[in-house]
């Protein structure tokens, strides 16, 4: 039988050629970074370690401190985009040398000395700290592809300011984003003040909608439901999965595959969304509301608390009377919550018809009848 002519490769194949396209596309960028001139970046690397020594361990944003994020990093790669060049590009690449130091509190002024070394001759200021090399792979060594070439040009904040803009034009309206559990990743931007516009599909919603009584809309669930493959375990997620100790090719790997999942969904979902009828109430409904209830979460809403306590009272005043009817007449105090002495005051105590005996009590039925 003859092959169908648009038939695709299989869904590893394609997440295999993927992560292969970017490996490449990163090496080549990276052996670009380590290329350029080493003097105009060691000036801004000052100024930079400067401003960081001033900060601490948080960065300032408008004189606001960020402490979802800290300086270490980028202090350590700082010294790294300085010292990229004390080898031929391809070798500093390959080693990836960094210079470590025991804490962040001196790691800034380290590198302030680092810098004052004298580049024509290599000889380091005989009172500068020693810094002991370290290896830094997997772990932000891809940072310097970005960060090197600002560096010829600005400094810290110059960096931080182009990556903020960055983000934002990313997650611009006009450019078109494919997601699973838009919702949840639109109140994340929101809280980092990024924009949230621009999701054009969400593969957990769009599953929702076409089987309601699923219950679960997890992504391997949904591979597995739609392709019948299982997806490799999501070491992406991890908390070290881009550490230095942590296996950072199968956290690329694994990112690369969640990611054509999710793309291999959005196109059987939305012929079937279709089929179904139900695309007018995906995007004209279900889809925009994701904004909304973001919105909401975020917002939250307004609590009379007076209100809520003079409730509290009131509800709990009501119940201390009814519980003193109860013992009135009952005759005695008992725990009215155990179904076990309730059953031994109606039926044993006052004499109550009763259904029949169940292991724990007497049935109720007659009673209540």
């Amino acid at each position: 039988m003859a092959k169908p002519q648009n038939q695709k490769p299989p869904f590893a194949l394609r997440a295999l050629a993927a992560f292969a396209v970017t490996l490449a596309a990163l090496f080549v960028l990276l052996l670009a970074a380590y290329a350029l001139p080493g003097e105009p970046v060691r000036d801004h690397v000052y100024d930079s370690a400067v401003k960081i020594a001033g900060e601490g361990l948080y960065p300032e944003y408008l004189n606001f401190k960020l402490f979802q994020m800290d300086n270490y990093t980028d202090t350590i790669m700082l010294t790294e985009a300085a010292s990229a060049d004390e080898a031929p590009p391809l070798t500093a690449m390959m080693t990836n040398t960094a210079y470590n130091v025991d804490n962040f509190e001196t790691l800034a002024e380290d590198l302030q000395w680092y810098i004052e070394k004298d580049w024509s001759t290599g000889v380091q200021r005989t009172d500068a700290p020693a810094l002991t090399p370290f290896s830094y792979a997997r772990y932000w060594h891809g940072y310097l592809i970005w960060l090197r070439p600002l560096l010829l040009v600005t400094d810290i904040t110059g960096v931080r300011v182009v990556q903020y803009l960055v983000l934002a034009a990313l997650f611009a309206a006009d450019i078109p984003k494919v997601s699973h559990n838009v919702k949840d990743l639109m109140r994340t931007l929101l809280d980092a003040g990024l924009p949230a516009e621009g999701f054009v599909f969400d593969t957990a919603l769009a599953a929702y909608l076409l089987d309601a009584t699923a219950g679960k809309y997890d992504l391997p669930r949904l591979f597995v439901s739609y392709f019948n493959q299982e997806l490799p375990k999501p070491v992406h997620l991890e908390p070290d999965a881009f550490s230095p100790l942590g296996d950072r090719s199968a956290a690329w790997a694994s990112l690369h595959s969640y990611g054509a999942a999710i793309e291999a969904l959005h196109g059987v979902l939305l012929p079937r969304l279709r089929e179904q009828g139900m695309e007018k109430l995906y995007f004209d409904v279900e889809l925009p509301l994701c904004r909304v209830l973001a919105d909401m979460e975020r917002s939250g809403f307004l609590v009379d608390g007076g209100a809520l306590a003079r409730f509290g009272r009131e509800l709990s005043d009501t119940i201390d009377r009814l519980e003193q009817r109860i013992y009135a007449a009952a005759g005695q105090q008992f725990n009215i919550n155990s179904p076990k002495q309730l059953g031994k005051v109606l039926f044993e105590d006052l004499g109550l018809p009763h259904g029949k005996k169940t292991k724990s009590c007497r049935s109720a039925n007659a009673a209540e009848r």
